[in-house]
């Protein structure tokens, strides 16, 4: 039951502007178009790869390609990339347009304050952002469920010298495979990761959830010759690009303050745009080479696609099969999650002094 006594002045800034988040057609438009960039690439990827490896010339990497994910990365990076792109134009773009229409100064005509507007317009940034990321990682994870088929990351077998049997001891492989209901990188991970079955072969078919009735063929075995070779094990796979989502989390929240920063001080939305994506454009492309190692306590050096060294690209590419992919430096991940939420604190605490000079 009501008490009748009006809300709080914040609870009632951020309900108008998370409503109001709600019904702008901008939040619409830039939703539909992080969901729907990462299915449709998903969709062409499957075309285009499944064709690939229809072709008689197809080589090794055209069934690889196939695997879901380095599908899922990709389609995941370009959801992200557009989530970047429309929070820099919209929220950069929005609010200078909002002030000079008059519609800023409405919340302040009933009774909420400056610092409480300020605060709640800083929260629904980070909500509209966080909606875009999960828009674009939700599409993307599950269009490439469906088109793509998970498994480890694997290269085909090289036969020097397959000799007069070859036919039939492939043919002894996959019948192997058909009758356990096996993929062959399923062979090659339980064979790398037990060492050749010599050590955890029962932890180990546990661990790649293999049939516990399945018993590791003997050495001496025909179809050895025919196991693929494996470059990545499936559950590598999943904890990198888990990894590299999570990392990002971190920049996107400072991109989002520094844009609405940006906003917040430039007095015109085509300049606040123009401010925001392009310093941003311009650190990643040519500003973080100068700085070295310097570079990684940046937001900028960790941004999901536009960064240079973000996670999200390094797992991909070791998802692709590159396994020459250096591992990302410890330090240097801390030193760029720590920085980046450092620089969404100083945003968030320039934003009441930018506000309070602000004519609204």
């Amino acid at each position: 039951m009501s008490s009748g006594r009006p809300a709080p002045s914040f609870l009632r800034a951020l309900r108008g502007e998370l409503r109001a988040l709600l019904w702008r057609r901008s939040t619409r438009v830039s939703l539909l178009l992080v969901i729907l960039a990462p299915a449709l690439h998903a969709l062409l990827s499957s075309w285009y790869f499944r064709a690939l490896a229809a072709a008689p010339e197809a080589g090794e990497e055209a069934g690889r390609r196939l695997n879901l994910w380095p599908r899922y990365a990709t389609s995941a990076g370009l959801g992200l990339f557009l989530a970047e792109l429309c929070v820099l134009v919209v929220v950069a773009g929005g609010l200078p347009r909002e002030i000079q229409s008059g519609a800023a100064r409405d919340p302040l005509s009933r009774g909420i304050g400056r610092p409480s507007w300020i605060l709640a317009r800083a929260l629904a940034t980070l909500a509209f952002t966080a909606v875009l990321v999960a828009g674009a990682v939700g599409s993307a994870r599950l269009a490439s469920g469906l088109l793509f088929e998970a498994g480890h990351i694997t290269t085909e077998p090289i036969l020097l010298f397959p000799g007069e049997d070859a036919a039939e001891r492939r043919a002894v492989y996959e019948a192997f495979l058909e009758e356990h209901g096996l993929r062959g990188g399923d062979l090659a991970a339980w064979r790398d990761l037990s060492d050749d079955g010599r050590e955890n072969v029962e932890a180990v078919r546990e661990q790649l959830g293999l049939p516990g009735s399945l018993a590791y063929p003997e050495p001496d075995w025909e179809g050895w010759d025919f196991v693929p070779i494996l470059l990545v094990p499936e559950p590598q796979v999943r904890a990198d690009l888990r990894a590299g989502l999570l990392h990002a989390l971190a920049p996107l929240a400072a991109l989002s303050l520094y844009t609405l920063l940006a906003a917040a001080v430039f007095p015109g939305g085509a300049l606040a745009t123009m401010a925001a994506l392009g310093s941003v454009l311009l650190m990643t492309l040519f500003g973080l080479s100068f700085l070295g190692d310097h570079a990684h306590v940046l937001f900028f050096d960790w941004l999901p696609w536009l960064g240079p060294d973000n996670l999200l690209a390094q797992a991909a590419r070791v998802a692709e099969g590159f396994t020459d992919q250096p591992l990302p430096d410890p330090e240097a991940l801390q030193a760029g999650t720590r920085g980046s939420w450092a620089a969404a604190v100083l945003f968030a605490g320039l934003l009441p002094w930018v506000f309070r000079r602000r004519r609204l």
